[in-house]
């Protein structure tokens, strides 16, 4: 495993609401970091597929 970007300081939560609010919201950057990171990688393999 590699890691590649930080999600967020660590943090006291002030109950459980508050954690999964917080779960939720950092699951939905990571998602966006990964298809970031997938679609650059995409863009380029396509890239160098056509201009050999």
């Amino acid at each position: 495993m590699r890691f590649s970007q930080r999600v967020r300081d660590e943090r006291k939560f002030d109950g459980l609401d508050a954690l999964k609010e917080q779960l939720a919201k950092d699951r939905d950057r990571v998602l966006g970091i990964f298809w970031i990171k997938a679609r650059s990688r995409a863009i380029s393999c396509s890239f160098f597929s056509q201009h050999p």
